[in-house]
């Protein structure tokens, strides 16, 4: 019998790649698996297209497996505990979980996994972009190589870029570094054309992306789940480097392959602001001592002049100035005062 794992999609405002997901996991070898989608405060038709979508599935004899679907808000009263003895379902279940207002990338998926572990008291979670296409046995991969590697706490795919010309081959995500003293992600292999004969080795690697991101329930357990005040951005390797102080690695599984949507959730000047606010919260949360000096010495001597002039001359544009002296200046008000939030809560 396989493990059961919940798996948590995070849809705003992005019905049509939902689906599309959805669709894809539908697919899976895998079948010992519940689905919560977590709505984070839609504004468009995105519960009434999701809502119909599954019923549809309900009803198809077509479909690649039947489902059971719900639909619940989070602030519900909690469901019994499902039956570990029914983990393989003959009909997969998938929820609807309806949050009242967007809670941000972190806070969103956290009230999925939430609702997962009340409910499904699952061996894994797992954490997936909506704008993600999976392959058939993606799944089935990353729990062969967690089952022989107990000191993995989180666990990612071989990500390429999603085309919608037909390639499918230009990477994305083949492990992840980060220089602590800099704040600045090492992406390997992003861009190039995989030649099948390199990044095909299990690894440990600084974190996995949140796109796709499979966690030991144990670490749930220990280090908790991802930290609301990012907001977006950040969090993912925040949570990996936590992880790590629990004593759990990230390891990257080549095996398993996904396709990203990249930056079809990305919302403008307010991406930029919590992409440069999150880099000082990470540092101050994660680096040592004398890499945040670094880090502060090179930001504000490098990088924020490259940066300020970058958004004047290249992009022209006074908002992103604007956005990257709200970001430089609330991270470091969490840089001084780390775990005051009123500075977050104005943004969101």
């Amino acid at each position: 019998m396989h493990p059961f794992i919940a798996i948590i999609i995070l849809n705003w405002n992005g019905w049509q790649d939902t689906i599309e997901c959805v669709e894809s996991l539908l697919q899976i070898t895998c079948r010992s698996y519940a689905m919560i989608i977590a709505d984070n405060g839609s504004t468009d038709d995105s519960l009434h297209q999701i809502r119909k979508f599954c019923q549809q599935k309900n009803n198809d004899p077509n479909s690649h497996g039947p489902i059971h679907f719900e639909e619940h808000a989070t602030g519900d009263p909690p469901l019994p505990v499902h039956p570990q003895e029914n983990a393989i379902q003959p009909a997969i279940p998938i929820v609807l979980l309806k949050n009242e207002k967007n809670e941000g990338y972190a806070g969103g998926n956290n009230t999925g996994i939430r609702y997962a572990v009340q409910r499904f008291d699952p061996a894994y979670v797992l954490v997936l972009n909506n704008d993600t296409v999976v392959s058939p046995d993606f799944l089935m991969e990353l729990l062969n190589v967690a089952e022989m590697c107990p000191k993995g706490g989180f666990f990612g795919p071989k990500t390429y870029y999603f085309d919608n010309t037909g390639g499918k081959n230009i990477l994305n995500y083949v492990g992840e570094r980060v220089i602590l003293g800099m704040v600045r992600q090492i992406h390997t292999g992003n861009g190039k054309v995989d030649s099948f004969r390199s990044f095909n080795t299990v690894k440990p690697v600084d974190f996995i992306p949140g796109s796709c991101i499979l966690a030991r329930r144990a670490v749930l357990d220990s280090a908790g789940l991802l930290n609301a005040d990012f907001f977006l951005y950040w969090e993912d390797v925040d949570w990996c480097y936590r992880g790590r102080r629990f004593g759990y690695d990230s390891i990257y599984v080549p095996k398993s392959v996904i396709w990203h949507k990249v930056g079809s959730s990305n919302i403008g000047y307010t991406s930029y602001y919590y992409y440069i606010r999150n880099r000082f919260l990470f540092s101050r949360e994660n680096a040592k001592k004398w890499q945040q000096c670094i880090f502060l010495l090179y930001f504000f001597s490098v990088e924020l002049c490259i940066s300020g002039f970058s958004q004047l001359v290249y992009y022209r544009s006074a908002k992103r100035l604007f956005a990257l002296y709200r970001g430089v200046n609330d991270g470091m008000a969490y840089f001084i005062h780390p775990g005051t939030r009123q500075y977050a809560q104005s943004r969101k």
